[in-house]
């Protein structure tokens, strides 16, 4: 674990990471594949879903929140976008892994699309003044290191500023 005071000296993170704190650059031991891109990450999730939740029966919001999945995996791809994980109702996802100069312009149309197919599902509630689900998104580019994940973790595993911001 990281602790202040430690400049300069080796300290052990764990058994697969270094840090090495001073003037040289760090040295790290990663276990996953992994790879630096500079990509735009998309992140995408249920406004209010605590509250819209607790407004139906478990099982019709998991039938709702399927049908939510498949929206991520239908409209996603076709903007040219790589699902990295897709936890509770929320969607990562990152866009410029195939090198296209337009990751922006894509992520963003994802999102916009995202949102008009969640609008457009139909959910009964008991949730006072409930009309329609809506979205939040957040979208940001910049330098990620991208690493293999599994099922826990997701398809990958983005680490990075890029990555933070857009799940703000």
């Amino acid at each position: 674990m990281y602790q202040p005071g430690f400049c300069g000296r080796i300290v052990s993170v764990s058994d697969n990471y270094m840090l090495h704190q001073g003037t040289n650059l760090p040295q790290i031991k990663l276990d996953r594949s992994s790879e630096r891109r500079h990509l735009t990450v998309l992140f995408s999730d249920l406004s209010d879903s605590t509250a819209l939740a607790e407004s139906v029966d478990n099982e019709h919001f998991q039938g709702f929140l399927e049908q939510v999945f498949q929206c991520f995996e239908r409209i996603i791809p076709r903007h040219g976008g790589i699902i990295s994980q897709i936890r509770g109702d929320g969607v990562f996802a990152m866009f410029g892994f195939d090198s296209r100069e337009d990751e922006g312009r894509r992520a963003t149309e994802a999102a916009l699309d995202l949102h008009e197919a969640i609008k457009n599902l139909t959910l009964v509630t008991r949730y006072p003044g409930f009309t329609c689900p809506t979205m939040h998104s957040g979208i940001h580019s910049g330098l990620v290191l991208a690493m293999e994940g599994d099922q826990l973790l997701g398809r990958y595993v983005l680490v990075g500023a890029a990555a933070s911001l857009a799940s703000r």
